[in-house]
């Protein structure tokens, strides 16, 4: 995203009330955790295609930590918040339709199962998961999408 795209993105978001865009943020993080098993076990398969390949050091490189988190990072061909926009539009569900109506920091149960499944079976029909430094993955810019919504205030 270009610098004047992302300033317009911010300046629209900074007039969303701060309650909605923490809403909004619950759901994301909801949406990621939902693909942990997903992560895992790309990984895992990663590592165990390079030992069978015979390239140990390939597969030590991808199972080494730097402190708490992994050296490689498991990363998206097409950028994660495009995915989630793109699941949103597909199933024509808004970020509203997937927050608990208790408010709690879970997605409500048939979204987050049709979330998982569409995600793997994108993942695979596109090849759209690989293996990145960290280091790399952390420069990269980060795709800013807005995300359907039902309220007074559009996308954001």
């Amino acid at each position: 995203m270009t610098g004047e795209d992302s300033t317009q993105f911010y300046r629209r978001r900074r007039r969303i009330p701060k309650a909605l865009r923490k809403k909004q943020l619950i759901v994301k993080a909801a949406l990621r955790r939902a693909l942990c098993q997903e992560v895992y076990d790309f990984r895992f398969d990663q590592t165990l295609d390079a030992m069978i390949a015979g390239d140990t050091k390939r597969a030590d490189t991808y199972r080494r930590r730097l402190g708490r988190y992994y050296a490689y990072d498991v990363c998206h061909v097409t950028a994660f918040s495009v995915l989630i926009r793109d699941w949103m539009v597909l199933t024509n569900v808004c970020w509203e339709d997937c927050i608990h109506p208790a408010g709690k920091s879970m997605l409500v149960e048939p979204h987050l199962s049709n979330w998982a499944s569409w995600h793997r079976r994108y993942s695979r029909e596109q090849k759209n998961l690989f293996l990145q430094p960290r280091s790399v993955n952390l420069r990269e810019p980060r795709i800013l999408c807005a995300l359907p919504s039902r309220g007074p205030y559009g996308p954001f």
